[in-house]
């Protein structure tokens, strides 16, 4: 009796650590087939943590997510208070982050109204500093 519950242990422990490499290899595939497609793509997941632009009020912030053409790393410079909901357009690839790495800075919509939208295909990324 002894022996089949040592048998049976074993068995389980064999079975859990195939479990754990099936996991851990697909896990690994889609990792790299992502890296993948963002290099094929030429966007990158990650933001650069470097801003490409820093910003300090409503009209900046709108120019720069209207004429970039790439994505682009948009640092908030102070808070910026909206007249009208921030549209990200269709394929736009935005990330938003603070300027200061010791404080948060706030993008204040309208009462009553969105205050980010972002359109089909458009990209919005909030991260910190």
């Amino acid at each position: 009796m002894n022996m089949n519950v040592k048998s049976l242990f074993d068995l389980r422990r064999r079975h859990n650590r195939k479990n754990l490499c099936f996991v851990s290899l697909w896990f690994m595939i889609v990792l790299v087939s992502s890296c993948f497609v963002s290099v094929l793509s030429g966007v990158s997941p990650f933001a650069s943590g470097t801003p490409d632009k820093i910003v300090s009020n409503e009209t900046e912030l709108r120019n720069v997510i209207n004429n970039t053409v790439n994505p682009v790393v948009i640092a908030l410079g102070n808070d910026i208070t909206l007249t009208g909901s921030l549209i990200i357009p269709f394929n736009k690839n935005i990330t938003l982050i603070s300027d200061n790495a010791s404080k948060f800075f706030k993008l204040n919509g309208v009462n009553g109204q969105s205050t980010i939208i972002v359109e089909k295909s458009g990209v919005l990324r909030l991260e910190e500093v």
